[in-house]
Formats: structure tokens, sequence, C-alpha cells
């Protein structure tokens, strides 16, 4: 304490051995609060300031600003030549010329013939200044940047999340975006777009078993569309995967489905779900195992595990040990059940990346690139998993594997700058785009008919 303070005032007054030199007399309670209360104002003030940044750079700056703004009105108390009760009242709107109106009274009161400051003397005007009047302030106005902080983080709008309709504290919610298919896409579903089975469509009318994307639009501030007018439907007990080169808008359609950015335009009904205005009920069922593993090296595997799983638990619930000994089997790191995730290779922590997407009975999976920097015997041990877990789940894909696309996918979803450019089933993809396989036969005897081999051909292999 001595050496962070580095004031000789302050040094003298929390030394041990001359503590009964200063401030002896005066009470220990009103001492606390005279340095507790502007710290507490600064958290909160802190916590106001970081609701409008998603960056530490510009927030630390704007929080740097605040505070010298805040002392510099005790720099301006200084110039009043006449002061009064209320002038001073009206400069402790800022907690560090409270604190040092209030401090000042009590050096005064405990250098006159070591009289102290007391409860008795709290509420006396000292040089036109209450010590309650810097109680009360400091209080209201650290309850009152506290909860304004609390909720502009909820409705100010920022890169990332997605906020609430500034009148929800009274059940105003947003409208969603018009969810009508764009005439672009249409001109193109005949031709690329594999047509829905009857028993797709008729999962299709109960959205509790399907993501279902309408005229999905992205647009960033500098004004480039990431994701044009995307149309997608996805289904309960499938791998749906998504593919296609960088920068083809992938990663942004994966984090407005997440809830991670927010959506321009369009609809996204997961589970039966509006993101817009039941992302809360969405976080509960939904998994995600980013690109950037969410990993807190101190903690272990079984740790990450309980940390996420309680997250999607309703309040009172907990994730069991059953649950998380079975998803550390599965995902091949129970014998690192107890071992520090920051020591795990690469590929052990994309392992317990998708173990946390998977924890809690998430019924919505999406995996981002989930198996890069993995060998080839792990990829295809996790393939395995995922192909055991995906039932009674919706499993979203993106990745650049494409042996590992046609083994996992059930359906797929191919984007390029932005757009999708087709979607179907694998054997609708290799129909539709392939160019076929190139059959060589040598005959034994050129006597013999090809005609009869061509017909052998076709009957086994046709058109």
């Amino acid at each position: 304490m001595k050496n962070a303070l580095g004031s000789p005032l302050l040094t003298d007054v929390f030394h041990g051995d001359r503590w009964d030199y200063f401030f002896s007399n005066s009470n220990v309670l009103l001492i606390f609060l005279l340095y507790f209360l502007p710290g507490m104002f600064l958290i909160s003030l802190a916590f106001f300031i970081s609701s409008f940044f998603v960056s530490a750079k510009p927030g630390v700056l704007a929080g740097i600003i605040a505070f010298f703004l805040l002392y510099a009105v005790s720099i301006g108390k200084g110039s009043i030549s006449e002061p009064t009760e209320a002038i001073y009242n009206a400069f402790a709107l800022s907690p560090f010329t409270g604190l040092a109106m209030s401090g000042s009274n009590m050096v005064l009161l405990e250098s006159i013939n070591n009289f102290g400051f007391g409860f008795a003397n709290a509420g006396q005007t000292i040089t036109y200044f209450k010590y309650t009047t810097f109680i009360i302030i400091t209080v209201l106005e650290t309850l009152f940047i506290f909860f304004l902080g609390i909720y502009l983080d909820q409705v100010w709008p920022t890169d990332l999340g997605i906020k609430k309709h500034p009148l929800f504290c009274f059940g105003k919610k947003y409208r969603s975006s018009d969810s009508k298919v764009s005439n672009d896409s249409m001109a193109e579903v005949k031709e690329n777009f594999e047509e829905l089975t009857e028993e797709q469509k008729m999962v299709l009318t109960d959205s509790s078993k399907t993501i279902q994307v309408k005229n999905l639009r992205k647009v960033y501030g500098n004004g480039k569309v990431a994701v044009h007018n995307l149309n997608l439907n996805m289904f309960e007990n499938e791998i749906f995967a998504l593919l296609g080169h960088n920068g083809a808008g992938k990663t942004t359609t994966i984090s407005m489905i997440s809830g991670l950015i927010p959506q321009t335009s369009g609809t996204i009904n997961i589970a039966g779900f509006d993101t817009v205005n039941q992302y809360e009920d969405i976080k509960k069922i939904t998994g995600v195992c980013p690109q950037l593993n969410p990993i807190y090296e101190n903690l272990t595997c079984k740790e990450h595990l309980e940390l996420y799983g309680n997250l999607k638990m309703k309040p009172g619930d907990k994730v069991n040990e059953e649950e998380i000994d079975k998803i550390l089997r599965d995902i091949d790191l129970y014998e690192k059940k107890d071992y520090p995730a920051g020591k795990l290779s690469g590929g052990q922590k994309r392992k317990l990346c998708i173990g946390i997407a998977f924890i809690g009975g998430s019924k919505v999976i999406l995996l981002d690139e989930p198996t890069s920097g993995m060998d080839t015997f792990a990829r295809r041990y996790l393939w395995e998993m995922l192909k055991k877990y995906k039932k009674d789940r919706i499993i979203i894909l993106c990745t650049h594997y494409m042996d590992e696309a046609d083994f996992l996918g059930d359906r797929f979803g191919i984007m390029g700058e932005g757009k999708l450019i087709t979607c179907g089933s694998s054997l609708f993809l290799k129909k539709r785009f392939g160019v076929g396989y190139d059959l060589t036969v040598v005959k034994e005897n050129s006597e013999i008919s090809s005609a009869k081999i061509e017909s052998l051909i076709k009957q086994r292999v046709p058109a």
C-alpha cells in the first residue's frame, strides 16, 4: 500500500507504526467511505464507458479523458472567490472534488487539538461543505451510472451482439425484417438448388426442428456487403456443410446465426425462436465452436465443460459429472480431464472447443472449421463422434476440407461473394456440377463387339 500510493501524506496515514499520528481521533468507517465510494464510482464509470466500445484501445482512451475531466473540476474550484455551500455542492458532482473537500475537513478537525472527525461532524457544514453531502452525491451518482451502463449495454448498437429495443423495459421489441424471398435468389432456385423432399417440406412446417434463414443480409459500417439476401433451410438430424473460399461470407453467416453480430436485414428462425427478439432463449440451446479457441489457460478441461455447460442450464441446475465424462471420452480427452487447457496442443484445444459446443444438451451446434490443426487420425475420430451426435440436433459445419464435408455432410451449401451459389445433397451437386468419371476398358480381343460392352455399362451405370 505504501509503495503503491506514493504520497507522503497517505503514507503517514496508512503506515502501521504511525496510525496514531494521523486520524487517530477520527472515525475509521468515515475514513474508509472517503476512499471506498470514489473507487466504486470509478468502477461504475468504467462499466458505463465499456458499453460504447468493443475494443480495448478506444475504451481506455475514453476512460482516461473522463478521469481527467472529472479531476479538472477540482482545479476549477480553486478559482471561486466567494464560495457558498450551494456552489461547493455543485462542484461535489465530481467525486474527486467531493473527496478533496471532505478529506480537507477531516484533516482540519484532526489538526485542531486532536478533536477528530466523527459521526457528529458528518452533518455539520465545515468550510461550506458537509460530509453527508459527499456520501449522498457519490452513492447516487454511482448507482445511476451503474444502472445506465447496464441499460446501454443492452441497447447501444455495436458491431458485436444483438441489441434490444430502447424501450425493452416496457415490453417493446424490434419488428422482424421482411422475410420474403428476394427475386435475385429465386432466379437460381430451379437450376442450382435441389428441391426439398416431401419429408423435408413436412419438417419445415415444424419450426422447432429447423433453422430457417430468409432474405438475410449483412452490410458493415464501411459499406461492404458481406452477405446478400441469403435464403437457407437446415433440418434436425442432419449435418449441413457450409462451404466456400475465404471471404465468401461463411463466418459472417455463422456469426449472425449465433448472435455474435447483428444482421442488417432479414430473419433467422432457430428452433422456433427469432434471433432479434428471442435471443436469450436461443443462447440456452446453442453451442458454438468458433475459429478462435475460447480457452482459459489456467482452467482444466473439466472446468471448461462445467463453466460453459452451467451457463446454458436453467438457474439452479448444473451440468452433471456423467455428461462431462461422456463428452471427454467422445472427444478423446478423458485422460486430460484435470489437465490445464493452456498446456494442451493445438489439436487438443480444438477438441475441447467441440466438447464445449455440445455440453449442456445443446440442440443447435455451429462448428466453424472445427478440425483445423488436427492430424488425420484425430480428424477421423472426431468425424465419427459428429456422426453419432447429430441425432436430434441441427449441426452447421464450416470447413475447407472437401473430404470432411463429403463424409459428414447430409446437405451442402456453397457460398461465394456473400451469395448462396448452390445447395443440395452430395449426389445432386455431383450430378449438377461434376464432370463424371473416366472408365477405361481394355478388350483382350479386338474382334469382340464394343456394342455389348457399352450396353452392359449403361445397364449398370445409368446416364
